[in-house]
């Protein structure tokens, strides 16, 4: 029994679109994807590295350490832009007082 699978990025839907055709070439997730896939989960630690013959099916560990990743980097990226955008912030609401 393997785990459990989304939707192929690959896999035509409904209407003309491919998923992976809906993320930019230079998105994040792409780099982030392509190091994880080459991560060798056993040799790292991770507990349930294979996928177990019984059971329900679990998520495969190399997808929810790619979510995590692109999470961090994006949450980063935000707190960047947040932090960048705060004097401004503080000056307008000083401004309207």
């Amino acid at each position: 029994m393997g785990y459990i699978q989304g939707e192929g990025r690959n896999q035509g839907t409904l209407f003309p679109v491919v998923l992976d055709d809906l993320v930019p070439e230079d998105h994040v997730f792409r780099v982030s994807n392509a190091f994880v896939d080459r991560l060798s989960m056993d040799k790292l630690g991770f507990e349930r590295a294979e996928a177990a013959d019984t059971g329900r099916p679990g998520y495969d560990p190399h997808d929810l350490l790619n979510l995590w990743l692109v999470a961090v980097v994006s949450m980063r990226v935000h707190f960047q832009v947040a932090a960048e955008e705060l004097p401004h912030t503080i000056h307008c609401l000083l401004s309207s007082l």
